[in-house]
């Protein structure tokens, strides 16, 4: 959900499901820049949405993931294993 800086919600960026811009399980949100991102734990992809909730893109991420943080020309991603870039 998207809220004003007086805490009254706003709107709800996407929505639950497994289509394109939808998400289950959401267990990471950053922003940067004028781009949210959000991590979909259970399909396993970053969508990305403007400031005002407006889907952008998907970007697919095969493996379960620690944290991340975008950039102006990737995503760092942390896992228990590796840490890794998506370009």
């Amino acid at each position: 959900f998207l809220y004003s800086s007086e805490g009254k919600q706003i709107r709800q960026i996407g929505n639950k499901g497994k289509a394109r811009y939808e998400y289950n399980h959401p267990s990471a949100v950053r922003i940067y820049k004028d781009t949210i991102y959000v991590w979909s734990s259970f399909t396993l992809r970053f969508i990305s949405y403007t400031i005002d909730g407006e889907p952008i893109e998907e970007y697919p991420y095969l493996s379960a993931i620690g944290d991340f943080i975008p950039t102006d020309k990737c995503i760092y991603i942390f896992t228990t294993k590796v840490n890794r870039l998506i370009m």
